[in-house]
């Protein structure tokens, strides 16, 4: 092969390559060639994002993680998020991160890092993100509450009608309605 035409077959090569690796612009949306028939977005993960929809499977280890507190700060270590102080927070955060961790969250997921912290809080208390610092926190449901702090009108979860006569045993009550 000659210099000219190895010098034109290099060129011809280096310009093959060029255009397999450039950006391309389709329709208003960056993507790029990765290989000969894959072209890939452009653009962050839905993890990359919001790194609280990060896909997670964590087994907690059993000596050091005993609390629900210990769990949320292992899960976030590397998240970019850090657990709000409790007294800055709702006061009844500081009594749910003392909770013992239940046996059955030692093992959690794949799930998003977000619902493993919703599961952990449990059904009473509502996940609060601050994503301008980067901080979480957990509120206590309304219906949890107590009820000298819960909105007007709000109803507790659970009622249990009140017993105003007392019955002695092989007594009948008759009801007056």
């Amino acid at each position: 092969m000659s210099h000219m035409t190895r010098n034109a077959v290099n060129s011809w090569l280096i310009g093959l390559a060029i255009s397999l690796t450039a950006t391309m612009v389709t329709a208003g949306e960056a993507s790029m060639q990765a290989g000969r028939y894959t072209v890939v977005a452009a653009v962050a993960t839905a993890a990359q994002a919001d790194p609280l929809q990060t896909m997670v499977t964590i087994r907690f280890p059993e000596p050091h993680i005993t609390t629900v507190g210990d769990a949320v700060r292992y899960l976030l270590r590397h998240s970019g998020y850090h657990l709000a102080e409790p007294e800055a927070v709702d006061p009844a955060m500081a009594g749910l991160l003392d909770h013992l961790l239940p046996k059955v969250h030692r093992h959690l997921g794949p799930i998003t890092l977000q619902n493993m912290l919703s599961t952990l809080a449990g059904t009473a208390y509502q996940i609060v993100v601050d994503p301008v610092n980067r901080l979480i926190a957990f509120d206590l449901v309304p219906a949890y509450q107590p009820m000298e702090l819960r909105p007007s009108g709000l109803k507790p979860a659970h009622t249990v009608p009140a017993c105003t006569t007392k019955t002695e045993p092989g007594e009948r009550h008759e009801s007056s309605a």
